[in-house]
């Protein structure tokens, strides 16, 4: 297994994602529109769906 630590972003709350992945160390997850830099930093790889990576271009935009 990869070592460091794994972000897991969404769009949107998405309660399946949060729980397949709540168990497994080094993974966090968190939503597309609440993702601060903080996090993003402090992870060696980020994961996001197309749809999470359309919303982070949005929020972070304006």
């Amino acid at each position: 297994p990869e070592k460091g630590r794994k972000l897991v972003v969404t769009n949107g709350h998405h309660i399946p994602t949060v729980k397949s992945f709540s168990n497994i160390p080094d993974v966090m997850t968190d939503r597309a529109e609440q993702l601060h830099a903080y996090e993003v930093l402090k992870s060696s790889y980020i994961i996001l769906s197309d749809d999470a990576l359309k919303k982070v271009e949005e929020v972070f935009s304006s």
